[in-house]
C-alpha cells in the first residue's frame, strides 16, 4: 500500500476505517477461519473490544488489512476508535445491533514519508517468529507513474452518516465518478457460515447459539454456506438498495 504525495510526520489518516469486533469466538469453529484469525485480526485490546467479550480479537478493514507488518521499519501508528451508535437507538430502530459502534479508527505517520513509500505498521513481537518468517524486509518504493497507471485509489469512498433511515454508516463518493470506474479494489477472504457460530451460556445455565457481527459486513447466498469477507477501505459501509443501486461488483 503507497501514497502519491509527500507525507510530514505525525499526519493523520483523513478517514478512518470501522472496526468489527470477533468475541470470543466458538473454539469449535475457530478452525474454519483459521486464515483470518492467523494473518488478519488484531488484539481487541488495541482497537477498543476489550469490553466485548472474555477474549476479543478484532478486524480492521482499509489499512489495518491492507499494510503489510515490520517491526524495524514501521511507519504508521494506529490511533485510537470513534465509539457510538451511529444514530441507531435500541427500541426505536430495527437495524439497532446491526453494525459495529467502533469507527474513524485512523493511523499516524511516525516519520516523514515520500511520494512512492509503501506503508509499514509493527504486528507486534513475534509475529514473524511464529510463521517461521524472518523479521525483516527491503521497503521499495514505487515510480508514481507506475503507480497511478497501475494502482486503485483508496480515497474514492468516504464515510459517513447513511441517508437510508435505519441503515446508520454509509459510504460516499468524494469526488465525481464516471460510470464504469472501478471506486475500489474488494479483496475477499472466504469464510464459511458455521465459523461465524458463537454459544452464549446464561446465568440460568443454557445455552443460547448466536452469530458473529462481522455476518452483517460479508457477502454471501441463502444456498451457500461460503461467506466472502471485503476488507478494503469503506467498501464494508456500501448498503444494499434493491431499486437505486449504483455500484456493483
Amino acid at each position: 500500500m503507497q501514497q502519491f504525495t509527500y507525507i510530514p510526520s505525525t499526519t493523520f489518516t483523513p478517514t478512518g476505517d470501522i472496526v468489527i469486533h470477533l468475541p470470543d469466538p466458538n473454539p469449535n469453529k475457530a478452525h474454519e477461519m483459521r486464515k483470518l484469525i492467523w494473518d488478519y485480526v488484531w488484539d481487541g485490546q488495541e482497537t477498543g473490544g476489550h469490553y466485548e467479550g472474555l477474549r476479543s480479537i478484532s478486524l480492521v478493514p482499509g489499512t489495518g488489512m491492507l499494510v503489510n507488518g515490520d517491526s524495524k521499519q514501521h511507519n504508521l501508528l494506529p490511533r485510537f476508535p470513534s465509539v457510538d451508535n451511529g444514530g441507531l437507538k435500541r427500541g426505536f430502530s430495527a437495524g439497532a445491533g446491526a453494525i459495529t459502534h467502533h469507527h474513524n479508527f485512523t493511523w499516524m505517520v511516525e516519520h516523514d514519508l515520500e511520494a512512492g513509500d509503501e506503508f509499514f505498521v509493527d504486528y507486534g513481537p513475534g509475529w514473524f517468529q511464529e510463521r517461521g518468517f524472518a523479521d525483516t524486509s527491503t521497503p521499495k518504493k514505487w515510480d508514481v507513474d507506475f503507480l497511478r497507471q497501475h494502482g486503485y485509489c483508496l480515497d474514492n469512498v468516504v464515510p459517513g452518516a447513511s441517508l437510508l433511515e435505519g441503515a446508520g454508516r454509509g459510504a460516499f463518493a468524494s469526488r465525481d465518478i464516471h460510470a464504469g470506474t472501478i471506486i475500489a479494489p474488494v479483496p475477499v477472504i472466504a469464510l464459511s457460515k458455521g465459523s461465524l457460530e458463537t454459544m452464549k451460556e446464561r446465568t440460568d445455565g443454557t445455552v443460547v447459539k448466536s452469530e458473529q457481527l462481522l455476518k452483517n459486513y460479508c457477502y454471501g447466498h441463502p444456498d451457500s454456506d461460503l461467506l466472502l469477507y471485503p476488507y478494503s477501505h469503506g467498501i464494508n459501509l456500501v448498503n444494499h438498495h434493491s431499486t437505486k443501486s449504483n455500484v456493483k461488483l
